[in-house]
């Protein structure tokens, strides 16, 4: 019984076996099946299930000045949100954001009492307050927030018109904003991201994802001189009473341009907020006739005939010339005989007029297009003008002599500019650059080099006029300008603005050349409409470029070689040695007193205390300083110095 019974069991264990062998290589047979063999549904559904997609879109480039100081970079700016239609922590939110934005708790609570899927509570929140909400954000309920790329300008106003600004839609307006727009953007790429063991998604692709950012371009603006630029031009709109101003200044070695500007400006971080006339950048945009600024041109000219010399005279009529059409010329001042010198010097019309009939109207035009008049200088920038310059069928009888003037013809500054760089550099016509390099991490696609056009003058007549050009400010029309101990040239222009079928207005200009010894620079300052009285260009746009001037050679410490001279003297009776040892014993907290300091010494302690010092002078000594000896020094704080001969 026994046995028949284990007989029994046996084969049912036998059995269980044979079905657990079966289903176990039927099993193993199916993975095998599907490791070693293509299943493309399986493969599709395993490839949906363990990985998905993420569209990186790489942040734009950076804009940066020529000292890598950047202008204009993208931060990440936040919406936050709640869906009321959802359980919230209502009360929580509320107060959260009324201690961070400083506003009514009742205000936010009136805002959470909607019903909608998407009730934003702030927007376009930069990093500093953000981070204070997204720090309790995990322990708040319903909170939600949507992180944006946004860009940001952080020197505001200054360089508005040549950076441009982002539009709503993340597209460049104005400016190398726009002009560069393509090599700005960022890249657009899908990425697979793979599904852990944790299931979490991960990247596991190796490319290189900072190669999807957008190429920086770092322009050869110098902001620190911007700002200068910037906020004399300000100011001598409203000193006299101008509907506007505009200025550059140019590196004459290499055309390189340092600062550009036109008032009235614009905040790019706030563009919505400015009207449309103030994105345009006069210097490049607008044309006027330059009036006694183009007079560098027919003396070039006529030096170059070699049928005068500039120690030659001509009879300047005593300030009345009948032209070949019978019409009068006149002169502000009642010349009489004046050396060719001296006609540009005192900006003579009937010299510069009469000088004219020594050479032909196809010598004076090719001169002319030769310096780069009616031609863009294509720069990357919004809507550069060629001015205008008829063809020489279209001249009339008088036409050469009033061309010879600055009249008949349309110019830009940064035109007017270049001509003045090849003055200050010995004869070159150069191509004026604003774009230094374009570059992403070590990959550089654009270097800027020095472009010359092409040798309009001789080095010996380039220096003659240069020569002639610190005359104008040594004793000539710019002579509020001469700045003692350091050698400026230049030429004023006060021409008349033709507006509303009348001639009643006027652009007052100055262009210069500093120093003249050395050239580093040439500014073009002009001054659009200011106020009768203040409309002669020695009584507007030189006084405005004084003031520039003096900023700069403060802000680079630049000292003649007279004025060194003049310190050493100084430091021989003790003064530098009673200066140094009294600031060693100052308290560097405080404002020191700086009456009876040179220039020079002052800048010394201004320096090492790390404050700004704005002067109206550069020779002799301090005589008085806007704050008091002893007063705590506060962070930005500028001390503005009178300073006596």
């Amino acid at each position: 019984m026994n046995n028949k019974y284990f007989e029994i069991y046996s084969r049912r264990i036998n059995r269980l076996n044979f079905l657990i062998i079966f289903i176990s290589t039927f099993i193993l047979f199916n993975f095998f099946k599907l490791q070693f063999f293509h299943h493309p549904d399986l493969s599709k559904q395993l490839k949906k299930d363990s990985i998905k997609t993420k569209t990186l879109i790489g942040n734009r480039g950076k804009i940066l000045d020529r000292n890598n100081k950047e202008l204009a970079i993208t931060i990440n700016k936040y919406d936050f949100w709640v869906n009321t239609n959802k359980k919230n922590d209502s009360d929580k939110i509320a107060n959260l954001f009324s201690e961070v934005f400083n506003k009514n708790k009742m205000a936010y609570l009136e805002i959470l009492n909607q019903n909608s899927n998407y009730t934003v509570l702030e927007k376009n929140i930069a990093n500093e307050q953000a981070y204070l909400i997204l720090d309790q954000i995990k322990n708040i309920r319903g909170l939600n927030y949507v992180k944006k790329p946004s860009r940001f300008y952080q020197y505001n106003e200054f360089a508005s018109q040549t950076i441009g600004y982002i539009n709503s839609e993340g597209t460049g307006k104005i400016g190398i904003e726009k002009k560069l727009n393509s090599l700005l953007d960022g890249d657009t790429i899908t990425i697979n991201l793979k599904k852990g063991a944790k299931g979490k998604f991960f990247n596991h692709q190796i490319a290189d994802l900072n190669n999807i950012q957008g190429f920086n371009i770092k322009l050869t603006i110098d902001i620190e001189l911007q700002k200068i630029l910037q906020e004399e031009l300000k100011k001598a709109v409203f000193e006299t009473n101008s509907i506007g101003a505009n200025g550059i200044i140019v590196n004459p070695n290499n055309g390189e341009i340092l600062a550009i500007a036109s008032i009235p400006d614009f905040n790019p971080n706030k563009y919505n907020e400015f009207p449309y006339e103030n994105f345009n950048n006069a210097v490049v945009s607008n044309t006027y006739e330059p009036g006694s600024t183009f007079k560098i041109i027919p003396i070039a000219l006529t030096l170059n005939n070699q049928k005068y010399s500039i120690n030659d005279s001509i009879d300047c009529e005593k300030g009345f010339y009948r032209l070949s059409n019978n019409k009068l010329m006149h002169d502000h001042e009642e010349n009489g005989i004046l050396s060719i010198k001296d006609i540009l010097v005192h900006s003579s019309n009937i010299g510069i007029s009469k000088l004219s009939n020594s050479y032909n109207k196809e010598s004076f035009y090719k001169l002319i297009k030769k310096f780069g008049f009616g031609t863009q200088t294509n720069i990357p920038l919004n809507n550069e003008a060629k001015g205008k310059i008829r063809n020489i069928n279209q001249w009339s009888k008088t036409s050469k002599n009033y061309l010879s003037i600055g009249q008949e013809l349309s110019i830009t500054n940064l035109q007017l500019a270049m001509s003045y760089c090849a003055i200050a550099n010995g004869g070159n016509l150069i191509k004026p650059s604003i774009v230094k390099k374009i570059y992403k991490k070590d990959s550089v696609v654009y270097q800027n080099e020095n472009k010359t056009v092409r040798k309009v003058l001789n080095d010996t007549i380039a220096n003659q006029i240069l020569y002639i050009l610190k005359e104008v400010v040594n004793y000539g029309t710019a002579q509020s300008i001469n700045l003692e101990n350091y050698n400026i040239a230049g030429k004023t222009g006060t021409a008349q603005k033709f507006k509303n079928g009348h001639l009643d207005n006027y652009i007052a200009t100055f262009a210069s050349i500093f120093p003249s010894d050395m050239p580093e620079y040439v500014m073009v300052v002009s001054i659009d409409e200011p106020e009768y009285g203040k409309h002669w260009s020695n009584l507007s746009a030189v006084p405005a470029s004084r003031e520039i001037i003096k900023r700069i050679l403060v802000q680079n410490d630049i000292v003649h070689e007279k004025l060194a001279k003049q310190t050493e003297i100084q430091a021989e009776t003790g003064n530098k040695l009673a200066t140094l040892s009294n600031f060693s014993k100052r308290n560097k907290n405080h404002f020191p007193d700086l009456k009876g300091k040179t220039l020079k010494e002052a800048l010394k302690i201004a320096k090492e205390l790390n404050i700004a010092l704005e002067p109206d002078g550069i020779s002799g000594r301090i005589i008085k300083q806007s704050i008091k000896p002893g007063t705590k020094i506060k962070k930005n704080s500028i001390c503005k110095i009178k300073i006596k001969i």
